[in-house]
């Protein structure tokens, strides 16, 4: 089948990507398989719930069968909030194989914004992790989900040991595909949405960008040739499933290496580094987050992870991560990208100490960007072979965001020094970034200011030594009330906003600093926050 045309880029570019070998027109299901058939036996996951790579292609090919008799094929979507494993690999793998489109959400992923998943794709499949369904807030049955979701007919599990006593009766990945013979894998359209990815949204999914697995599988194999990962690796997966780094980076990236994960359902440094030693872990990808616990470590623990010879991170704390360096005696590739275009510059294993230390990144093969204006440093362009198909039903968004010759204006303030390694400075737009999570403060002015003891409020980032920043909320309190942070969550959790969205402190002044155009001066509240001496109510959980 020939792969469809991408609607973003010019048709010469198209061309090159294919004649480069940077496009190869091939998914992850054959990618799988071809693997399975090499080295059926070799450990795909390892862990408390080991698979090899054909006990995994094979579930994925039953599976596929299964969604062929539910009628998915292309053009279709399976929606996933699911929790990195051999399971969630294996319904990846399976929509792969029918040409359906996969819609995967993080496992902390709220009911309110599967619903609206559901509803802007019009799925008629969801495959949910027994322990999304589990959590308080997703409390109800089957029967409540469709009645909510009208397009739902089947619902599926994956980690069923951890469902909820009314999810019993739902079928498995497993159970599911057991009495199918395993679906041969079909030519289908790698040109084509592949990958539905949320982001953007503190209150629910306000952008929904679409990828193709041309564009999934070339972020991962340069991943993996810059990252040197062969099948004697053994990568920790701490990515959260639904984003792009937990999706591709540790999923489409180890089968393509041959390599086997390691996967963490809950981070906790102490637990997971005596994971990593049981089972050698040899490569990890992590957040900044990740890394200021590593260490807050004792000796005896930091031994724990001396099997791991490297990691990859994003942007963060130039002086932490030459720290962890020195104490983890281990290489640290920073990396850069975004949903829109995913992952494209990763820091090469010879850049010198310095550049590695003070630059997030060289671009893969095959991208160009460039600096608005020409200056220093400013908003940063960029298009390559990783670049989104655009945003899902918002063709509006995807002509703002990409100009006519295919360059994603991304909002980040970058500068690219004459050696073409990229520093990330900072965002265009007001975004606080909390542990690897984006978080939009005007959406949490908008409902907070619904409060009834709240006059006035604004919501700011304020640095914070483990997760980079946290949110902070500044308010004018209605005279004569005291309103707290229990009061301003609570409303929050009312609305369905992910906990990890919530404001972490609560300040009260009597009025705000704003512009001569009546706004909220957020440089002068940061400024006041950083001096002022009034007690404020924290919450460091």
């Amino acid at each position: 089948m020939s792969p469809s045309s991408h609607p973003l880029l010019p048709a010469e570019l198209q061309a090159s990507y294919r004649n480069l070998g940077l496009w190869q027109d091939t998914g992850l299901m054959r990618i799988l398989a071809e693997r399975a058939r090499r080295t059926p036996d070799a450990p795909l996951y390892v862990g408390d719930d080991a698979r090899t790579y054909a006990e995994v292609a094979t579930a994925a090919r039953r599976f596929a069968a299964f969604l062929l008799d539910r009628g998915v094929g292309p053009g279709d979507t399976v929606v996933a909030p699911l929790v990195s494993g051999w399971e969630a690999t294996a319904v990846v793998a399976a929509a792969s194989c029918v040409g359906a489109t996969l819609a995967p959400l993080p496992s902390r992923a709220t009911r309110s914004q599967l619903l609206g998943l559901l509803d802007v794709t019009h799925a008629e499949v969801a495959v949910i992790s027994g322990r999304v369904l589990a959590k308080r807030d997703w409390r109800g049955t089957a029967e409540d989900l469709a009645k909510d979701a009208p397009s739902l007919r089947t619902l599926v599990l994956t980690d069923a040991a951890h469902a909820p006593a009314w999810a019993s009766e739902l079928p498995d990945v497993a159970s599911a595909g057991s009495g199918f013979d395993p679906a041969e894998v079909a030519d289908t359209d790698t040109g084509a949405p592949f990958l539905l990815l949320s982001t953007g949204g503190t209150t629910g999914p306000s952008k929904v960008v679409m990828h193709s697995e041309n564009a999934a599988v070339y972020a991962a194999t340069q991943y993996v040739e810059r990252c040197g990962l062969s099948p004697s690796d053994v990568v920790l997966s701490t990515g959260p499933f639904g984003h792009a780094s937990g999706t591709i980076f540790t999923l489409f990236a180890p089968i393509i290496a041959g390599a086997s994960v390691l996967p963490v359902a809950r981070w906790e440094v102490h637990e997971t580094g005596r994971a990593v030693s049981r089972h050698g872990v040899t490569w990890c990808l992590m957040s900044g987050t990740h890394i200021y616990d590593l260490l807050q470590l004792d000796d005896e623990d930091v031994s724990l992870w001396s099997s791991v010879r490297g990691l990859s991170a994003g942007s963060g704390s130039d002086e932490r991560y030459a720290a962890a360096e020195r104490r983890l005696g281990l290489r640290i590739r920073r990396m850069y990208g975004l949903t829109e275009c995913v992952g494209h510059a990763v820091m090469p294993a010879d850049a010198a100490q310095d550049v590695r230390m003070a630059r997030d990144g060289l671009p893969f093969d095959g991208v160009e960007c460039f600096i608005e204006g020409g200056g220093d440093v400013g908003e940063y362009l960029v298009r390559g072979p990783s670049l989104m198909l655009g945003y899902l039903q918002r063709p509006d968004l995807t002509a703002e965001a990409v100009t006519r010759d295919g360059y994603l204006r991304t909002g980040d303030i970058m500068s690219i020094d004459d050696l073409g390694f990229v520093r990330y400075v900072g965002r265009l737009k007001d975004v606080i970034r909390r542990g690897g999570i984006n978080i939009d403060p005007l959406e949490l002015e908008r409902l907070l200011v619904q409060h009834p003891d709240v006059v006035d409020i604004t919501v700011v980032g304020m640095p914070h030594p483990r997760l980079g920043e946290q949110a902070v909320a500044v308010v004018v309190p209605r005279p004569g009330s005291e309103p707290t942070l229990a009061d301003l969550t609570g409303l929050l959790a009312e609305r369905d906003v992910p906990r990890q969205s919530h404001p972490e402190r609560i300040v009260l002044v009597a009025e705000l600093p704003k512009t001569e155009f009546g706004k909220h001066n957020k440089p002068m509240v940061k400024q006041l926050l950083t001096d002022l001496d009034t007690p404020s109510e924290v919450n460091d959980g």
